[in-house]
């Protein structure tokens, strides 16, 4: 779920195609959800039964 959400994040972040010196980072991953940021915006997933 991580490199997805982390893709979405990015493609938040940089609405056209050029280099990116962001980076990724994973702030949380657990079973009940996931929560990423790329650059300074932040992007978070819950499960599906959550």
């Amino acid at each position: 779920m991580a490199p997805a959400l982390q893709a979405t994040a990015r493609g938040a972040l940089h609405l056209g195609p050029g280099p990116c010196v962001c980076g990724d980072s994973t702030l949380a991953d657990r079973p009940d959800g996931t929560v990423v940021r790329h650059g300074d915006t932040v992007a978070k997933a819950h499960a599906p039964d959550t």
